[in-house]
C-alpha cells in the first residue's frame, strides 16, 4: 500500500512537470535582459531577485508598485545568473488619488 501511494505521488509530480508546472525557485542578484525592448524604456536590463513560480512565470520586483514578468517559454538564455528573455510584461499597481 505504501509503495502504491509513493508511486501515485511520483506520477503526479512527473505529470505536473510535463504540463509545464515548475518548481518554484529564487535567484538573488540575477540580471534580466529583455531582447525585444525599446532602448529608451529603462527596463531592458534589470538586476534584483528573480523568482520562478509554479506556473512557469518569472517575476522581478522593480520597486514597491511595479513588477517585471516573463514567461518561461520566452527564456532565451540562462548563463551564470544572467537571464535573457525575448519579451516581458511590466505590471504596475494602480495608484489611487483621493481629494
Amino acid at each position: 500500500m505504501k509503495k502504491l501511494i509513493v508511486g501515485i505521488w511520483l506520477l503526479l509530480f512527473i505529470a505536473a512537470i510535463e504540463l509545464g508546472l515548475s518548481i518554484p525557485s529564487t535567484y538573488p542578484h540575477a540580471t534580466v535582459i529583455i531582447e525585444d525592448c525599446k532602448k529608451d524604456s529603462g527596463f531592458c536590463k534589470n538586476t534584483g531577485v528573480l523568482e520562478l513560480s509554479f506556473t512557469g512565470t518569472y517575476s522581478m520586483q522593480l520597486d514597491h508598485q511595479s513588477n517585471l514578468e516573463m514567461d518561461k517559454n520566452d527564456l532565451v538564455n540562462n548563463d551564470e545568473n544572467i537571464f535573457t528573455f525575448k519579451s516581458a510584461f511590466l505590471r504596475i499597481a494602480p495608484v489611487i488619488i483621493q481629494n
